[in-house]
């Protein structure tokens, strides 16, 4: 995986709008409402319900573009909602477990 400790991170959540943080580290396992979801990335910003789903992302000022890193899952047990951290399922963990890969135009 190539998420760096204390790396930039954004997300964008319907309810809690643009929010920028950092790495905080990965978890395996994961619970989610008392199921483990396997591995997922924890960052530094706010999650709300209803953001489940929005884009991780990530910008490198060195080529000015956005990387997609993943899609936002909830909050580590133990948390709750209105804490500066969101739990997110990195995208080669998704594009692993469904075989998928980006179009690229």
């Amino acid at each position: 995986d190539w998420a760096i400790s204390n790396m930039s991170l954004r997300k964008s959540g319907t309810a809690s709008g643009y929010q920028t943080g950092t790495f905080i580290e990965g978890l395996n396992p994961f619970l989610l409402d008392g199921r483990d979801i396997g591995y997922v990335e924890v960052m530094t910003a706010r999650n709300d319900p209803g953001d489940s789903g929005g884009p991780v992302y990530h910008y490198s000022s060195s080529t000015g573009k956005y990387k997609v890193v993943g899609i936002t899952s909830g909050i580590p047990e133990g948390y709750n909602y209105g804490y500066n951290i969101t739990a997110y399922v990195p995208y080669g963990t998704i594009s692993d477990e469904l075989s998928i890969s980006v179009l690229k135009a």
